[in-house]
């Protein structure tokens, strides 16, 4: 029946396979268990990896090659500290790193919104700060011993007594010019404080012009000497006014001879200090500007250093600075350990990840602007490596590609993100800082992915991928190597001692979630997580190891409390809202195996695929997809099984027959390809009118030409039809059809193997969907073939009488309109209705 020409018999009949109990699970040899003397002598691989060589040489590359792009994607590790168990890989591969540097800000006298950076050697931004801060306190003390020095003191007297003579010169001369007009120039003081103002002068009086004309008139001047009086007094204001500029500007030049007298007083102090503190710190050029900048600043401004360094006193001078100018914001400080650092940023926010400009710093005046500079992870991590995760990144408001631009340029720009602020613009806008660091990003295989297909930039600047396997060669040395880092782990995790038994339990356990016989999962957090819950019922049992039946009821307590939606689902079997049979025979109909992921996870749920047929030109009815709830790969199944009936039985015609398939009281979407085989079971059985049996469930995919693939999800389908059964009863009779393909996968449940060991319940495992309908009708596979063969002729012979009915039908209508044509009757109208009357 499987032959690709659809007459000839094939050379070998495909036969279904009984499993037998060694198939069904494999058992861990105890001499794979080392011993604890072994395990203790054995060397621990890098943070409790296994069977990671590949990973590991790919992330000691990316981690040692220099130059852009070559930052790394780990993907794969697993577990939720995943991160975390990457810097302690890190830390153990002890990569060489350059000589660390130290980074500071300082205050940029030329424009205060944009603090100076600069990098310093190791140690050096410690020896700054402290030099500064020692400068300051001595120019504090030492200035104001030099500007109120007796001699300092005496020549700024002379100076202003000068300015003074030369002022009062001034006015002297003013009021001279003014006697001769009848006026005198005269000082009032009011609310307003002292003034200059011009008076008429009448006898020995002083008066303003205005009152004048108040006085008796005996000594009242005339009119028109009053008159000239005003007027003089006007034009003699106008150059009151100008001599009182003239004033002003010596007043001016006074103030800036005193600033170059004390400036010279303290230059040679601030210019000694400053190349001490220089040559003290071993500033190299850019610093040594810097410094020079505080010298010019401190030698023009020597009034700071009277005042203290936080006074807000109302004769602050012009500059508008106090001595915080002179401080020194350390914003990564290296201390003396030679290690690479590494770091991990738990929270990247934008802040957190590329640091910040305080705004509350800011409040206190533009001269701490430098120090309102808060570093980030990327500025702590220079000369090292900064290790992300990939999920967090994405989940933070621009991160993502201020990331990139920073590796792709190797300069860190830090400022506070503005546009997300409901406080506005600060302004300030740090100088760019130069960094040398690599970053490891850690996520999924998936992320990695979807980053290189969407993100043009990607792969330019993470170009090392180290992908950790979950799952490692079923072997001895790795299963050993395996058995002592979970020994080791429960060591760190003050759990009981492994007990060799338990050893083999949780080996069995790694393999069974790694999915196949032949593999063995890596992911050793799980594995752990697997002893902490076997720990727990040990103690309770009072054990002082972990024995095999402490895992194995760790695997069932963690299954009882994630299976209340199987149960349920279980009763409304049990009870006949769902209608399954698990023993008997129907036509058309067969018991198909689907998994269902509830949270971690899958169970197995019997779903009966049932079949009808009817005459007609060949066709397939999906109802699932007729109705939206089948997904495509299912679709893509029910194609292939088309496939094979056109192969199998369409070479020389058009089936006969129209097909309707379904999932009987399937209610959500269906997906997957695992039930063709059961559908065309099914499709056989209904064209036959073969009956099937009930206490079989099937799984398996079917390609064109009749082979049965392998699918997934095998051990929760075997589990769920089993335990439908061990709930009815089991008759001896129940089983399972596998594919081939899939028998390498199973790693039964310890009860199910047993009750197959006991007969109870049955595997068969299959490789063409000849071998699977011979087991589940009775009968062979030539037999079936020529049933269904003998069926789909009984349909076209009825499909061809009904075609010779249409026909004769049809043949004696046309001879009734041709007797009546030739009766004589020459109207159209007549010959056209009589056939249709009798139609």
């Amino acid at each position: 029946m499987a032959s690709d020409s659809p007459r000839s018999a094939r050379p070998k009949t495909p036969r279904a396979r009984r499993l037998r109990p060694a198939e069904a699970r494999w058992s861990c040899p105890a001499r794979w268990v080392p011993t604890s003397k072994r395990s203790a002598s054995h060397p621990t691989t890098e943070a409790g990896l296994v069977g990671q060589a590949r990973a590991l040489e790919a992330l000691r590359m990316g981690l040692a090659v220099p130059g852009p792009g070559f930052h790394v994607f780990v993907a794969g590790m697993g577990g939720a500290d995943e991160p975390e168990r990457v810097v302690r890989l890190i830390e153990q591969l002890r990569m060489q790193c350059p000589l660390p540097r130290d980074h500071v800000f300082v205050h940029n006298f030329s424009d205060p919104m944009r603090p100076l950076h600069l990098v310093l050697a190791a140690g050096q931004a410690a020896a700054l700060e402290d030099g500064m801060d020692r400068w300051v306190r001595t120019l504090t003390r030492e200035i104001p011993k030099l500007l109120e020095s007796d001699a300092h003191v005496e020549r700024r007297h002379r100076l202003y007594t000068r300015y003074q003579k030369a002022e009062e010169q001034l006015f002297r001369r003013f009021g001279r010019k003014l006697q001769n007009q009848g006026l005198e120039l005269v000082t009032l003081e009011d609310d307003e404080g002292r003034r200059r103002d011009i008076f008429a002068r009448v006898g020995e009086q002083l008066l303003p012009v205005e009152s004048l004309g108040e006085l008796p008139r005996g000594g009242r001047p005339k009119l028109a000497d009053r008159k000239a009086l005003a007027k003089a007094r006007d034009e003699a204001r106008k150059e009151l006014r100008q001599v009182q500029r003239k004033a002003r500007a010596l007043g001016l030049r006074l103030l800036d001879q005193v600033k170059q007298l004390d400036a010279s007083e303290v230059a040679e102090l601030v210019e000694n200090l400053t190349l001490a503190l220089a040559e003290e710190i071993d500033a190299d050029m850019q610093l040594a500007a810097w410094l020079g900048d505080c010298a010019r600043h401190a030698h023009t401004h020597p009034q700071l250093f009277l005042r203290g360094s936080h006074s807000d006193d109302a004769d602050a001078e012009d500059s508008g600075f106090g001595t915080e100018v002179f401080s020194v914001n350390v914003v990564r400080l290296h201390d003396g350990d030679l290690a690479c650092p590494i770091v991990y940023e738990q929270h990247p926010n934008y802040s957190n990840l590329f640091g910040t400009v305080e705004r509350h710093l800011l409040r206190d005046g533009m001269g701490r602007t430098h120090a309102a500079v808060r570093p980030g992870s990327l500025l702590a991590a220079d000369g090292g490596f900064l290790v992300l995760n990939a999920r967090d990144i994405f989940r933070e408001a621009q991160v993502w590609r201020a990331l990139k631009r920073t590796l792709q340029t190797g300069r860190l720009e830090v400022h506070a993100l503005e546009s997300l602020s409901p406080l506005g613009v600060t302004g300030v806008r740090p100088a760019s800082v130069p960094i040398d660091v690599k970053v490891v990003l850690v996520g999924s295989p998936g992320m990695f992915e979807h980053l290189h297909d969407h993100d043009d930039d990607f792969f330019d600047i993470f170009k090392i991928k180290a992908e950790f396997e979950d799952t490692m060669p079923l072997e001895e040395a790795p299963v050993s190597e395996l058995i002592t880092q979970l020994r080791a782990a429960c060591l760190d995790a003050e759990l009981l001692p492994l007990g060799r038994d338990g050893s083999q339990a949780l080996v069995e356990r790694a393999v069974a979630l790694a999915g196949r016989r032949g593999r063995i999962s890596t992911e050793l957090p799980i594995l752990i997580d697997f002893a902490r819950e076997a720990d727990y019922f040990a103690r309770l049992e009072g054990s002082r190891t972990l024995r095999r039946q402490h895992v194995d009821a760790a695997r069932d307590a963690f299954r009882r409390m994630h299976s209340a939606d199987a149960e349920w689902h279980l009763r409304q079997i049990l009870s006949g809202v769902y209608q399954i049979e698990s023993e008997g025979t129907a036509v058309g109909k067969v018991n198909a195996l689907t998994v269902v992921s509830i949270g971690p996870l899958s169970f197995g749920r019997p779903a009966p695929v049932s079949a009808v047929v009817a005459a007609g030109e060949e066709s397939y009815m999906n109802i699932e997809r007729d109705v939206d709830l089948s997904g495509p790969i299912h679709n893509k199944g029910v194609l292939m099984l088309e496939s094979f009936m056109r192969h199998r039985f369409g070479q020389e015609r058009v089936l006969p027959v129209k097909v309707s398939l379904t999932f009987d009281q399937n209610y959500g979407p269906i997906d997957g390809d695992s039930a063709s085989s059961t559908e065309l079971y099914a499709i056989l059985s209904a064209i036959a009118d073969l009956p099937i049996r009930q206490d079989i469930a099937v799984t398996g995919a079917v390609d064109m030409r009749g082979r049965v693939l392998a699918v997934g999800g095998v051990e929760a389908k075997i589990r769920g039809f089993w335990e439908l059964c061990r709930a009815r009863g089991f008759s001896g009779e129940q089983g399972v059809i596998i594919p081939e393909s899939n028998v390498s996968d199973l790693m039964l449940d310890p009860e199910i193997v047993e009750d197959i060991r006991a007969g109870k319940f049955h595997l068969w495992a299959i490789d063409h969907i000849d071998a699977g309908i011979a087991l589940l009708t009775g009968k062979t596979a030539r037999q079936v073939r020529e049933q269904v063969i003998a069926a789909l002729d009984e349909y076209e012979r009825k499909d061809d009488d009904k075609d010779e009915d249409k026909d004769k039908s049809a043949g004696e209508a046309s001879s009734g309109s041709g007797d009546s044509g030739g009766s004589g009757d020459s109207g159209s109208s007549g010959s056209s209705e009589k056939p249709s009357t009798a139609r």
